[in-house]
């Protein structure tokens, strides 16, 4: 598996964790959020380079696939980080 690869795989992993787990029980709610918001940013901006990353390899529909993918994850990332307000 590429590196790439890998890490579409654990940030997959890292969201559905964040999906399927109840939150830590140190964190109030509203800090919860804002650590949640984060790790998903993260996520999402990781996705968001590894698609880049693949989509420049390849050329024509495949390329023009992967890097809408980059782009859609990394406004994902954007919006989360900066607390939604885009």
């Amino acid at each position: 598996m590429s590196v790439v690869g890998l890490a579409v795989e654990i940030e997959g992993l890292a969201l559905d964790a964040l999906d399927r787990f109840t939150p830590p029980a140190q964190f109030s709610r509203q800090d919860w959020a804002v650590h949640e918001a984060q790790l998903r940013a993260s996520c999402y901006y990781i996705l968001g380079r590894a698609a880049a990353t693949e989509g420049l390899a390849p050329s024509g529909k495949a390329r023009e696939a992967k890097l809408n993918e980059a782009e859609e994850f990394l406004i994902r990332s954007w919006q989360l980080d900066d607390g939604g307000d885009n």
